[in-house]
């Protein structure tokens, strides 16, 4: 489940009239019959949702290396904690 940061993100985007127009416009399709208080809720039930894992994903990226020299950094590391752990002989 979403945080309630966004549930009120979402909220406000849609008191704004700020929202994403595909998801709004998949509300729509999915749910023809309904109100537009129901498709409201689902709107903001799935937008906060996306912002969660938005959130995530930027979480994830800050340890991802991003250039030749971090990606290099990642062998020798390993390299240099099999040399300090490995026994004496």
């Amino acid at each position: 489940m979403a945080h309630k940061t966004y549930y009120q993100t979402a909220a406000s985007e849609v008191a704004d009239g700020t929202i994403d127009t595909a998801l709004w416009t998949k509300m729509n399709v999915d749910f023809v019959g309904a109100t537009d208080d129901v498709r409201q809720a689902k709107y903001i039930q799935l937008r906060a949702q996306e912002l969660s894992i938005e959130n995530a994903k930027r979480g994830i990226a800050r340890f991802v290396p991003r250039t030749w020299w971090q990606w290099a950094l990642i062998p020798l590391g390993f390299f240099f904690l099999l040399y300090v752990t490995a026994p004496i002989r």
